[in-house]
């Protein structure tokens, strides 16, 4: 590991530990990010903006992964706090991240409209990889929100049980022909610029 690697995750190891410190020491932050801020607890305005403050850059600061870590770290009421803070374009990310305890308990206070903005965000993989545990109804909507052919591959992959192994196959491959030239290869791929997620390998297909 190079020291710039190990300066970074440094530097997310303190920043994760400072927001868990300010969540839950300071019940005040907690009240004012829930709306129920009571008169005794606006000790000092300004050091509280500060503190509401310091706690939006870290949120916003923080890769997913270390914003599930720091949801599991804390109580249900902070961990709410948190999660107002969670912008959409993260949410889906970090409930990847998450386990399914923190996502029964975020979910639970979620609104439809909201957790379907959440996971719009992701992959057709990873949605199929959440949906398989949300409430029957949501699946419903969150499935009418697809085009066609996703709508399709979730249908499929729900056929199967979580332990098995059609229920995290993954759809975005990257497929050639066994009679196109290496060259014809690379620049399909060069215009194609961004390649499906964990591609390791292309698949040679017939026609068929």
């Amino acid at each position: 590991m190079s020291a710039m690697t190990k300066n970074s995750a440094r530097l997310r190891d303190e920043e994760r530990a400072r927001l868990i410190w300010l969540l839950t020491t300071d019940k005040a932050i907690i009240s004012a990010l829930s709306g129920k801020l009571t008169l005794a607890e606006q000790y000092d305005v300004g050091t509280l903006a500060d503190d509401i403050a310091e706690v939006g850059a870290l949120v916003a600061h923080l890769p997913p992964p270390d914003l599930a870590d720091t949801l599991e770290a804390l109580p249900s009421e902070e961990r709410h706090a948190l999660w107002r803070l969670v912008e959409n374009e993260k949410r889906g990310k970090v409930l990847l991240e998450a386990s399914e305890n923190v996502w029964d308990d975020l979910i639970d206070e979620m609104t439809d409209r909201a957790l379907l903005d959440a996971l719009q965000y992701l992959d057709i993989d990873e949605q199929i990889y959440l949906v398989q545990h949300l409430p029957r109804n949501l699946t419903g909507r969150l499935l009418a929100t697809l085009p066609p052919e996703e709508r399709a591959r979730v249908r499929q992959v729900m056929h199967y049980e979580k332990n098995r192994v059609g229920a995290i196959m993954e759809f975005e491959v990257i497929t050639v022909r066994p009679d196109v030239t290496l060259e014809v290869v690379q620049r399909y791929l060069r215009r194609l610029g961004k390649m499906p997620e964990n591609t390791d390998k292309l698949f040679v297909t017939n026609r068929e």
